[in-house]
């Protein structure tokens, strides 16, 4: 059999295959043979009928696709062992001409990364620090949050908590009745018309006004209706804030002072914006390995990452109770204008993965199995008599496979910071040459690129 090999885009080739006669002649006989006997010939008995009577009852190319069919992956293993090329996914058989017997396979192959001198990445990371009106401003949330409802005797006014009956009608449509509704009257509460009306409404007061919904209107039973209400103010409540003092601290926190309240607010907003921080640099350094570094991918990758984004984006719209044809409704947009926008995401995270994936080859960043089980442990400690039925469950394989990619992520990004701030050196002293390496399809497990 000649094999010829012929580059047709990144990371993909054409194999074109001529096969000798004599390589075909006795998979040809026993693939007639198979067909006769699904479908004897009349006077013959199943697989026994001559092979021109096959051959003319079938076809010759139903012959050479069912004999295709049982010798085409040896086929493919050998014109890949000559070619030397390394298959990224499944690839697609045509046969050209059937005498001799001409195949072309279009192959993607596995992605080749070449690192820059990722040596020569600088990035800071900032630092931060937490003005007092910061901490003030989560000392306010939480007087908010234990603020009181308290009978107001006025009319309404923005910020009030009020219950209300309310009758509306629409022709040609059900009554719309609601006893005891309570609402806050704040920006939030929409239609703006229907807020508007209760301003200044005093308790016991009746009001008639109408509404004429938008229709666009999340409600879809009010989505362009003109109702008429007739709306009858209950009650009428306003907050009662409580001092920011030591009781405020007791009863919001496990601390008995203001002052050591203070303190874990601002050590909690300190740890937010160092966080903060410290991803922001993660993202430039990661941005510089991306640029500096020659990535070479088939098409196909690209489509497969798209698919997984795409997955995750439906499964948590599952979990919020949507459907991704309810979102794609409510957004105006079609599954192919969402593909079309997700792309540039799904190329970006691939790049980033495959440039990691090279960077932890080159700098020797794995996981060990004693890390993968400290990482467990350190999860369990928070599930006191539940920790053997937790236990359980993160060892399964998929999980266990999760917890290793993170666990490779969160060392990659590490080591690339460390380099990148001037904490530490390259392992490679090539570094700012390294050698074309690429990665197995079905064996890598591309670390996550934070996007």
């Amino acid at each position: 059999m000649d094999v010829t090999a012929q580059k047709t885009g990144d990371c993909q080739y054409v194999l074109n295959l001529v096969v000798a006669n004599e390589q075909i002649e006795k998979p040809l006989l026993q693939a007639a043979q198979r067909l006769n006997r699904r479908r004897p010939l009349p006077g013959y008995r199943p697989g026994k009928a001559p092979y021109a009577l096959v051959e003319r009852m079938f076809g010759k190319e139903r012959i050479y696709d069912e004999m295709l069919g049982d010798i085409g992956d040896e086929l493919y293993r050998s014109a890949l062992e000559k070619s030397e090329l390394k298959p990224f996914a499944q690839a697609g058989f045509d046969i050209v001409q059937l005498e001799p017997l001409t195949i072309k396979i279009t192959v993607p192959t596995e992605p080749v990364v070449n690192l820059g001198s990722y040596g020569d990445i600088q990035v800071q990371v900032e630092t931060v620090t937490v003005g007092e009106e910061e901490i003030d401003g989560l000392l306010s949330e939480i007087q908010q949050q234990h603020a009181l409802w308290v009978p107001a005797e006025r009319p309404i006014k923005m910020g009030d908590q009020v219950q209300l009956n309310a009758h509306g009608t629409s022709p040609g449509r059900d009554d719309i009745e609601q006893r005891d509704l309570v609402l806050e009257v704040t920006e939030g509460l929409q239609p703006t018309e229907f807020r508007e009306a209760l301003l200044g409404m005093k308790q016991g007061e009746t009001k008639e006004f109408d509404i004429a919904y938008p229709s666009d209107f999340r409600d879809a039973d009010l989505a362009g209706r003109t109702v008429h209400f007739q709306a009858t103010v209950n009650s009428i409540k306003e907050k009662e804030l409580p001092a920011i003092d030591d009781a405020l601290a007791q009863s919001a926190s496990s601390f008995e002072r203001l002052d050591l309240l203070r303190e874990d607010l601002r050590s909690k907003i300190l740890g937010r914006k160092q966080a903060a921080a410290r991803e922001t640099a993660v993202d430039k350094a990661l941005d510089a390995l991306v640029a500096l570094s020659t990535i070479e991918y088939p098409a196909v990758a690209v489509e497969h990452e798209l698919a997984d984004m795409l997955a995750t984006l439906e499964n948590r719209l599952t979990q919020q109770g949507f459907t991704l044809d309810g979102y794609l409704r409510s957004s105006g947009k079609t599954h192919e204008q969402l593909r079309d926008e997700t792309r540039p995401q799904a190329e970006k995270r691939l790049q980033r993965s495959l440039a990691m994936l090279q960077f932890a080859q080159v700098e020797g960043i794995s996981v060990e199995k004693a890390e993968i089980d400290h990482e467990i442990d350190r999860m369990l400690q928070s599930f006191g008599d539940k920790t053997e039925a937790i236990r359980s469950a993160l060892t399964q394989p998929d999980v266990l496979r999760s917890i290793s990619s993170d666990l490779l992520n969160r060392k990659i990004l590490d080591q690339l910071l460390a380099i990148a701030t001037g904490a530490a050196q390259p392992r490679s002293a090539n570094s700012t040459a390294s050698d074309a390496a690429s990665t197995n399809a079905e064996t890598r497990q591309p670390p996550s690129s934070g996007e």
